[in-house]
């Protein structure tokens, strides 16, 4: 069949070229080609019969159609279009069934299609009104807007109705909505730790934050005890990592939550000190998660600022596990995202990086511990990061 580059054509001028020069037999020409030697015999034989007019393809249409629309009622059918240029092939068909009902008719959409063929139809511009939906409203943060949803009213004894309402805070409902255990939070701010504790300290009794008025901010929250352990880490990392421990199915679990040095950009030689940096973090983060699982499982989790491509990560990776890879289905990039007043989001001579490019938001665990399930939260539209939920259980 055609060559790469070769039209069937071409092929055929080829192969009769060939023919003529009477050095090849059919068979050795067939298997040059690569067509069999009845394709073969037919070129040849159209082209002594037609000449080169015969080497052209022709149609594979069939000769006959045994149920093919008759050529009088096609005729009809158009007559009555052109006398009415209102009436539809609904309306033809039934016009022409009332005349002679023994008469064989063509389906409706065959019949609109025997008028689009005679140009007796015009298309028409189709308008398509989307469905408004709710307002894309995005909460720049805690406490700037509060949505509520009506839940359908239900009678009282009384006899009255009620109308029950569901007001949250759009910044931090999504919390309530994945029912996590365990909150990790960076960047947090002084309103937002008010707000968490304002608002989800029922939820969340147990608050361990650390706020700053810039990305230092750190913060956990849970409904499970969280106690203390008095460690840290050594280096510069973008606010102080928390080291907390929470008792779960008899087991002590080790809790770490990091943020490293931020990639940015500039000139290769501060960009070389940072990656340098969050590969020395990597270094001392293996290191104590070594030791603290002597104890119990451990979970590290956190900003990398670093993408699965990096040392950095790779170094992590060799000795924890990470839970998207293991849980999570997709891609499960994080960042970037929002474009308010703070966010990090880079750009590039004035225009923000698309939205969710880079993974570097981690949830890495010790062996003792399983990933069932990895998923990303629902985008709170305040921050420049999705949230990454993950649910554990003790390995067997």
């Amino acid at each position: 069949m055609p060559w790469e580059g070769v039209t069937l054509s071409e092929q055929k001028q080829r192969f009769i070229e060939d023919f003529l020069l009477n050095y090849y037999s059919i068979t050795e020409l067939a298997q040059r080609f690569n067509i069999s030697r009845k394709t073969a015999h037919k070129w040849i034989n159209r082209y002594l019969e037609q000449g080169p007019a015969g080497l052209e393809e022709r149609s594979r249409r069939k000769k006959s159609c045994p149920w093919q629309t008759d050529s009088a009622v096609v005729a009809e059918i158009v007559v009555l279009r052109e006398k009415h240029p209102s009436w539809g092939p609904k309306k033809i068909l039934d016009v022409m069934g009332r005349r002679a009902r023994e008469r064989s008719l063509p389906s409706i959409p065959t019949a609109a299609r025997i008028l689009y063929r005679a140009g007796l139809v015009k298309p028409r511009r189709r308008y398509r009104r989307a469905h408004p939906g709710c307002p894309q409203s995005k909460a720049t943060e805690p406490n700037d807007i509060w949505p509520a949803d009506y839940k359908g009213q239900f009678r009282l004894k009384n006899g009255k109705y009620c109308f029950p309402l569901t007001v949250s805070d759009l910044s931090s409902r999504f919390l309530l909505g994945v029912d996590a255990d365990i909150v990790i939070l960076q960047e947090v701010n002084n309103r937002l730790a008010d707000a968490l504790g304002e608002e989800l300290i029922d939820v969340y009794p147990y608050q361990v934050l650390d706020p700053y008025n810039d990305v230092r901010g750190m913060g956990m929250i849970s409904k499970l005890p969280l106690h203390l352990t008095g460690e840290s880490l050594p280096l510069e990392w973008v606010g102080t990592p928390q080291i907390l421990a929470v008792e779960w199915e008899g087991e002590r679990v080790t809790l770490v939550n990091f943020h490293m040095w931020v990639v940015g950009l500039g000139p290769m030689k501060y960009i070389e000190i940072n990656t340098r940096a969050r590969e020395a973090h990597a270094l001392y983060m293996i290191d104590f998660a070594r030791i603290a699982a002597r104890e119990g499982p451990v979970i590290v989790a956190g900003d990398a600022n670093a993408t699965p491509q990096s040392n950095t990560y790779r170094m992590l990776a060799d000795w924890l596990q990470d839970s998207w890879t293991e849980a999570g289905y997709g891609l499960g990039h994080t960042f970037p995202e929002s474009n308010v007043s703070g966010s990090t989001r880079l750009q590039l001579y004035g225009i923000p990086l698309p939205r969710w490019l880079f993974r570097i938001d981690y949830v890495f665990h010790s062996v003792e511990l399983d990933a069932v399930e990895a998923f990303m939260a629902p985008f709170d539209g305040g921050s420049d990061h999705r949230a990454l939920v993950v649910t554990f259980t003790m390995s067997e």
